[in-house]
């Protein structure tokens, strides 16, 4: 990341019938927005990276 701060709203999935969709909904997001980014703790200063475990 770049140091941008991220504001979540609550709707970045959209809504859903069932846990199934939910989930499906998260992982997409998190492949389009998160899997493969590294972000430093601002606490601690350790580096997290994100991947697809």
């Amino acid at each position: 990341m770049d140091g941008t701060l991220i504001t979540l709203t609550g709707n970045e999935l959209g809504i859903h019938t069932s846990t199934k969709e939910l989930r499906h909904a998260a992982m997409r997001y998190a492949e389009q927005h998160l899997i493969g980014c590294e972000f430093t703790n601002a606490d601690s200063g350790h580096t997290i990276k994100v991947t697809r475990a």
